[in-house]
């Protein structure tokens, strides 16, 4: 699943899934602070599951989920 947040930088969406998913704090942490220029970004937690991400100030936060089984 990939969201994008567009230019909002609302991270509501996001936290919703993250905690669902018994993400640890320090992902949304990792995801908040991320800028541009880091490129993407990786976290994983649990069972198989890992966020992709990039987060940029004029188009805002893209981030895909896979749960591998």
């Amino acid at each position: 699943m990939t969201l994008d947040t567009g230019d909002s930088g609302s991270l509501g969406g996001v936290s919703c899934i993250l905690n669902g998913t018994d993400a640890p704090e320090h992902i949304l942490d990792d995801i908040d602070s991320t800028q541009a220029s880091d490129g993407q970004q990786e976290g994983q937690w649990g069972d198989g599951l890992t966020a992709r991400w990039t987060n940029d100030a004029d188009s805002g936060l893209q981030i895909t989920f896979i749960e591998e089984n």
